[in-house]
């Protein structure tokens, strides 16, 4: 049910949606369904329209293809609604300022249409913030809690808000930097900054500029709310006025030597602890979680500060952290040949993940998928980390020519791919002993997959799709 204050506001508006994509729609669909008068504009390739068409046309909305749109639109329209792969400067976003049109992001919209009494998670972060977003759910559901999860997760936020829901809700929302650029109002009760680490800055040019749009789930949260946020991320990244927020702060480390202590972190032997209301309480050891890696121990941090928070009890937290199961496309386990194991690590869009997936296997030689859309940050840092545990990098799509000069120094042989097939093929020709073959491209996906329809889960997809063709083949011979 929408909140009672933007009940006018809704009335009184002229919407237009800018992006016909998987948010757009949604939000599409739900300002339909509320009534309200709304048109959309899509400035996707020509050979695409169709199936967008079939469904704007189902629903009686008029739309608008391309960059050229009657000027007479702007004189009627009061809002806009912003698909978050469309930047603040497109020429059209431009125009929609010019002419003193609001612009808002598709989140935004999703806020304001929650109930009255609904509680809002939302998490943001270069890295963890989907297996965070997933845990925390997890945790809320096994709790017998009414939860909603999505966002940059699954459904986009506004396909999931029920206008006729009394019953109150959680809404566990990942969000984006792309996401958090337009949003106004948008107020979580708790929010979550997992890490910020160089990414997207073909979008933003600086990290301090991508640090920026991540500040923005927290500019109109007050009193009562409160942000967790990376200990160990550079306070100038978080905020460069902590000081300033007027909600309540919680800092969160996996790192055990850290002096001082984490409000909520791990301590000498291993047990996740929180300090609250002045008092420690442990939860379980890292050992015992179902996801490896001190990346993963910060996820469950996270996730079981917000369940507190949400006033779950320990033992609630306890038994939701322990009975987690792992995330489709982050260090997925999806084949084994022999005693060679293919994991598939396709949400690794970036340098830092990519990293966190090479600590994660000490003890095994590793043939490593990488490459796709180049985001601007250097593969250099990760040379001597390559060195040591890779066998072999078979690079793939627009990054990899940029990838083999960043690694050029690196003491291990590189080969080049021309798709996904030939990947996975020239890995298994490599590959020995126990090694581990890992898809963890540190690059977008959208040279090979896409969208509408591919993005980094259509190619983690075709990835196992074909682990599991190449070894029944050879199984065969």
């Amino acid at each position: 049910m929408i909140k009672s204050e933007y009940k006018n506001w809704l009335e009184k508006q002229s919407f237009v949606v800018l992006g016909a994509g998987i948010s757009g729609l949604a939000a599409l669909h739900l300002l339909k369904d509320n009534g309200a008068e709304v048109c959309v504009i899509d400035q996707s390739e020509s050979g695409i329209r169709s199936e967008i068409a079939k469904e704007i046309a189902a629903m009686n909305v008029e739309v608008y293809w391309g960059r050229d749109i009657p000027r007479e639109i702007w004189q009627r329209v009061t809002t806009m609604v912003l698909s978050p792969g469309i930047s603040r400067v497109n020429p059209l976003v431009k125009q929609a300022f010019a002419n003193h049109v609001q612009v808002i992001a598709e989140v935004e919209l999703a806020w304001r249409f929650i109930g009255e009494k609904d509680k809002m998670i939302g998490i943001t972060g270069t890295n963890g913030k989907t297996t965070t977003t997933a845990w925390t759910a997890h945790i809320l559901e096994q709790a017998g809690k009414n939860v909603v999860c999505g966002g940059n997760i699954g459904k986009a936020w506004s396909a999931l808000v029920n206008t006729n829901s009394e019953e109150p809700r959680i809404h566990v929302v990942e969000l984006s930097s792309f996401q958090l650029e337009s949003v106004d109002s948008m107020s979580p009760d708790v929010a979550m900054i997992t890490n910020i680490t160089p990414d997207h800055l073909d979008r933003y040019g600086t990290i301090e500029n991508y640090a920026r749009a991540k500040q923005l789930i927290y500019q109109s949260m007050g009193k009562g709310s409160a942000l967790l946020y990376n200990s160990e991320t550079p306070k100038v990244l978080i905020t460069p006025t902590l000081g300033s927020i007027r909600c309540d702060t919680y800092d969160i480390s996996a790192d055990a030597s850290i002096d001082p202590q984490p409000v909520v972190g791990v301590d000498q032997d291993g047990m996740l602890y929180i300090d609250l209301h002045g008092k420690r309480e442990t939860l379980v050891n890292e050992k015992d979680l179902p996801l490896p890696g001190k990346h993963n121990c910060e996820n469950a941090l996270f996730a079981a500060m917000a369940a507190r928070l949400m006033e779950l009890s320990r033992e609630d937290v306890i038994r939701g952290l322990l009975s987690f199961k792992p995330v489709e496309h982050r260090i997925e386990l999806c084949g084994q040949w022999k005693d060679i194991r293919f994991y598939n690590d396709s949400k690794a869009t970036n340098v830092d993940s990519l990293e966190k997936a090479l600590l994660s296997f000490p003890k095994n030689k590793i043939i490593l998928l990488a490459g796709g859309v180049h985001k601007k940050a250097p593969y250099t840092p990760l040379c001597d980390l390559v060195s040591e545990r890779v066998r072999l990098v078979v690079t793939m799509g627009e990054a990899a020519p940029i990838i083999e000069s960043d690694w050029a120094t690196c003491a291990v042989p590189m080969t080049r791919a021309k798709s996904m097939r030939d990947a996975v093929a020239l890995a298994m020709n490599a590959a020995q002993g126990d090694d581990v073959i890992l898809l963890s491209p540190a690059c977008a996906s959208f040279d090979w997959y896409p969208m509408p329809g591919g993005g980094y889960e259509a190619r983690g997809r075709d990835f196992k799709k074909i682990v599991k063709e190449l070894i029944a083949s050879t199984l065969q011979k």
